[in-house]
């Protein structure tokens, strides 16, 4: 299972990024590094996933049907920025 929570970007040059984190699964390694916007952070374990490959990440997660739990500490906020971002 997938664990997905958003924040502001570590490593990414953008505002806000989903931040993922998974036990040991060499299939999800390859999907993600299929993403234009992501960076490995290993002192946390995860990967951080820009904003603007945000959708792509959920079209991945989705057409995998993958199971993923999030963390809501800003992500309502986000989702209402980002898409708020893609009508610009």
């Amino acid at each position: 299972m997938l664990s997905l929570r958003a924040d502001y970007a570590k490593k990414q040059s953008c505002n806000y990024s989903v931040f993922v984190s998974f036990p040991y699964n060499a299939f999800y390694i390859q999907l993600i590094k299929t993403l234009p916007d992501r960076t490995w952070i290993p002192e946390s374990k995860e990967w951080e996933v820009g904003q603007n490959s945000y959708q792509q990440l959920m079209n991945l997660i989705e057409s995998h049907n993958l199971s993923y739990i999030v963390y809501l500490n800003i992500f309502h906020n986000l989702n209402l920025l980002w898409a708020e971002a893609r009508l610009n």
